[in-house]
């Protein structure tokens, strides 16, 4: 282990995944793979990345099925420089993905992370694109390009933070952003019921073919500064942080099998875990305030 990969256990923050540094470590590639393949370890890109001023702050390894890809599969690494200075409780962020079994070449993507809640954010592809570095021909000058292209297009990146704060949603709009939220992370298309009446109070309720979910629950701020006003900024947020973290806004009811047993009430939403999954949901929520704002825009 070099100097630098020996500051990676302290480094990251406490959501890391300690399960993460086996794959992260591995100092050879799966037996699987052809003579072909050129084994690029992980901790040569962190060893690239710390002269250039980046260090992990995160870390965090994909589950896998077979036991033989343990130590080797994908892993997700979140950088930040030591000379950062958060910008509006804003960091800026490099994340790279790699795996030892073949399953995933170098890719870096934007990142940003918000202090006010702890919780990272990925750009959508519509931003920022993913750069991808082969480990075949691997040249260390790729590295330093890819995490450079990510600086220039940090102004750019908090130029729409600055935008998406400034636009002023309407509660219809703010359920309309919902919606799609919604669709976009089950992969399904509901419609929305308001003012549905239960136990003393209206709700509106979206249903995605056996699940509803409470609109305005969903909406609801965790923290006082999403609550200052409706913006899309605020919006996404909210909405973010629920779907990963997970969060208490599902309104289903299911009946028993055993009519003598009370229908069971499911509310809680369960965050995610997978490294894909969350890339998929972060990229493509951020997409839809893209789309969001260009529509107010017009």
């Amino acid at each position: 282990m070099t100097q630098d990969n020996t500051r990676l256990k302290g480094a990251v923050r406490s959501g890391s995944d300690p399960k993460a540094f086996a794959s992260i470590m591995a100092n050879h590639e799966h037996s699987h793979l052809s003579d072909k393949y050129q084994f690029i370890p992980t901790t040569k890109i962190i060893d690239i990345l710390a002269k250039q001023g980046w260090n992990p702050v995160m870390v965090q390894e994909k589950s896998v099925r077979k036991e033989d890809r343990e130590g080797f599969q994908k892993h997700l690494i979140r950088f930040r420089q030591d000379s950062a200075q958060a910008i509006d409780g804003i960091f800026p962020e490099v994340l790279l993905t790699n795996s030892h079994d073949g399953s995933a070449s170098f890719v870096f993507m934007a990142g940003l992370f918000r202090l006010i809640c702890t919780n990272g954010l990925i750009v959508s592809n519509g931003m920022f694109g993913s750069i991808k570095v082969r480990h075949m021909n691997f040249q260390q000058q790729d590295v330093i390009e890819a995490v450079d292209r990510v600086v220039e297009d940090t102004p750019k990146l908090l130029e729409h933070v600055d935008i998406y704060q400034s636009i002023q949603l309407s509660r219809q709009e703010q359920y309309a952003f919902a919606e799609s939220a919604l669709n976009m992370k089950f992969k399904k298309e509901g419609s929305r019921f308001d003012n549905v009446k239960s136990i003393g109070e209206t709700k509106a309720i979206y249903e995605l073919e056996d699940r509803r979910f409470n609109m305005d629950t969903l909406l609801k701020p965790l923290r006082s500064a999403d609550a200052d006003s409706p913006s899309l900024w605020n919006t996404f947020n909210i909405i973010q942080e629920k779907f990963i973290k997970g969060g208490i806004f599902e309104d289903t009811v299911r009946p028993n099998a055993n009519p003598l047993i009370s229908p069971t009430h499911v509310s809680k939403v369960r965050g995610i875990k997978g490294i894909d999954e969350s890339i998929r949901v972060n990229k493509e929520l951020w997409g839809l305030t893209e789309n969001m704002a260009q529509l107010k825009a017009a």
